[in-house]
């Protein structure tokens, strides 16, 4: 499960527009009633709960949900974007337009911390501490890596975490899905300095936090490298942590604290996209550079996630990030398909019952690295009364949504069999 910051969130049936009128409350509200359940009780059934409630929230809202006292905030990764909800009466918008002037400088990274500075008073300085190998997560059975973060708050109110801060990790340049460790539920190892709830403690003016965060390891041979900065990564710090040669932590093997390196240049340090990939692809202008994409193909997917047995199509698009900074795929593109003239909805294929190595349901709003050649797979429903054998071909259209010129990208795509694993 993932908490939004460079890296995942889960997603469901939804439109994607930004920021409706009235339905983001409702979701918002929803979600952070998840939120609490998956946090507090993961393990016995509000992970289930928790993913619906999230799916519904996340593609509406386009950015991130914070809480505070009485209140719900909503922040785009990127546009800086704010909804404030207070209880559920009235709203605010503060999100300023997007300029047509391009701005196309890369990260500035800072040495040891950087400042950020937010609305009504709220700021704070934010630096990485250390890194260090967790458990296996007993529940994702995945390696992990378990970061600390440390913050001051020198606004004249107090805030949270990530009132100001987007933080994450990557390995090859994609972010790293965010996970929680429970040792009262068999998560053996764990440090005595790890606090789950750390991130969503208010803190007061003048007061230091350090903040825990852990990480699922993609492979255990690659260095993670850790980001913490503004919401669009204006301003960042950047650690290098490697881990070959150490090993997951247990009931009998310490937490081994991880050595922290400078990457030369971490804003490209992990760029593979060649000119060769970008020759193949249309060229989207935004605001803050240009990214490339292609639509690839379509297959059939798996079962949707907790909702009616309908035909799922799984479309794949292939992007690269030439931005100066992180990005997902889902704050600049909008993919639509369609099947004879019927507009699809977007679902989750369902791949605990049947796996699908060519899918990812977090792909679109995982954070990627510049110079990043990445694949986004979205996967539609098909409406009811049309069955599977029906199925042979999918109109599918691309949309820049950020770009400055909108441009789209359209193709019929043979629907191809899943690729089993």
């Amino acid at each position: 499960m993932v908490i939004p910051a460079v890296g995942s969130v889960d997603q469901t049936d939804f439109d994607r527009t930004q920021f409706m009128e009235i339905a983001p409350v409702a979701t918002a509200v929803i979600a952070l009633i998840a939120i609490a359940i998956y946090v507090r009780d993961r393990r016995r059934g509000g992970l289930v709960r928790a993913i619906l409630a999230l799916l519904c929230a996340a593609g509406l809202m386009s950015g991130y949900i914070e809480t505070e006292p009485g209140t719900i905030n909503v922040r785009n990764p990127l546009s800086g974007k704010h909804l404030s909800i207070p209880g559920i009466g009235s709203m605010t918008w503060d999100g300023d337009s997007q300029s047509s002037a391009r701005q196309t400088r890369d990260t500035v990274i800072h040495d040891d911390q950087v400042e950020l500075n937010g609305d009504d008073g709220v700021s704070g300085t934010f630096r990485i501490v250390s890194a260090t190998r967790g458990p296996i997560d007993t529940f994702d059975r995945k390696p992990t890596v378990i970061v600390t973060y440390a913050w001051t708050n020198t606004g004249s109110a107090s805030a949270f975490f990530q009132n100001l801060c987007s933080a994450g990790a990557f390995q090859h340049g994609v972010a790293l899905d965010q996970t929680y460790l429970y040792p009262e539920h068999g998560d053996a190892g764990v440090p005595e300095s790890y606090d789950r709830e750390s991130w969503m403690v208010a803190v007061e003016p003048g007061a230091t936090k350090n903040v825990t965060l852990v990480y699922s390891l993609a492979d255990e041979q690659t260095p993670v490298e850790v980001w913490i900065g503004d919401y669009r990564f204006d301003d960042a710090v950047v650690r290098r942590f490697p881990v070959a040669g150490t090993v997951s932590s247990s009931a009998n093997v310490p937490p081994t604290e991880l050595a922290a390196e400078r990457a030369d240049d971490p804003i490209r340090s992990d760029a593979t996209a060649t000119d060769e990939d970008r020759a193949g692809m249309t060229t989207f202008e935004t605001v803050w550079g240009d990214l490339h994409a292609t639509i690839l193909d379509a297959h059939r997917g798996a079962p949707s996630v907790g909702g009616a047995i309908r035909p799922m199509v799984v479309v794949r698009v292939a992007w690269i990030n030439d931005l100066g900074r992180p990005t997902t795929f889902f704050y600049h593109f909008d993919l639509k398909a369609s099947i004879r003239d019927v507009e699809l909805t977007e679902g989750y294929a369902d791949t605990s019952k049947e796996p699908d190595p060519q899918y990812d349901m977090y792909s679109t709003l995982r954070g990627i690295k510049p110079g990043i050649l990445h694949t986004a797979t979205i996967a539609f429903e098909a409406p009811d009364g049309m069955d599977a054998d029906s199925i042979q071909d999918v109109q599918v259209t691309l949309t820049g949504s950020s770009s400055t010129d909108e441009k789209t990208i359209s193709a019929t795509l043979p629907i191809a069999q899943k690729v089993q694993s």
